[in-house]
């Protein structure tokens, strides 16, 4: 199957995410951009393992990465959350679902948080939270912090039904 259809959800991805993190930096003061675009890195490299993965879900996961905390920063950056996710849904109906799986919403505990990707089962949001707890434990400090993504690394990558067994042929057929 030709992939070049599903780049334009991967371009618009990345366009959205440079536009909401435009200002925005890191503990460290790096522009915030590279985070996401380091989660993208991570579950691209996962997935090319799979031979006959879906390129529209391989476009869902990317471009997820790429905008898993527009819906959480967002609003700290003067962007309305409906706009945010009537663009979302526009670029693809079903991103606007894993955005939704990977935002931490007022009120909700980090392991309420985490209950909830995993209780949705939705493997593409799974996938892309590990791949960003690893980005965040890699370059965070040792403490109650790291200790609270090691153990939500641990909780979702029991779940993680795209690399458990490094199988080569992807089992899931069906949608996320």
């Amino acid at each position: 199957m030709d992939e070049k259809p599903f780049q334009r959800i991967i371009d618009a991805c990345v366009a959205l995410r440079d536009e909401v993190h435009a200002q925005q930096t890191r503990k460290d003061g790096t522009p915030y951009k590279g985070h996401p675009q380091r989660v993208a890195g991570r579950v691209f490299k996962r997935l090319s393992f799979f031979l006959n993965f879906d390129p529209h879900h391989k476009a869902l996961a990317i471009g997820g990465a790429h905008i898993h905390d527009v819906l959480e920063d967002g609003p700290k950056n003067g962007f309305k959350t409906e706009d945010l996710r009537r663009r979302i849904e526009a670029i693809d109906p079903k991103l606007l679902s894993i955005a939704e799986d990977l935002t931490r919403y007022d009120g909700e505990s980090y392991f309420d948080f985490i209950h909830r990707i995993l209780k949705g089962g939705n493997f593409i949001s799974i996938l892309i939270k590990i791949c960003d707890l690893e980005d965040n434990m890699e370059d965070g400090k040792e403490g109650s912090q790291k200790d609270k993504y090691r153990f939500a690394f641990e909780l979702l990558r029991k779940q993680d039904t795209i690399n458990q067994d490094r199988c080569y042929v992807c089992p899931l057929n069906g949608a996320p």
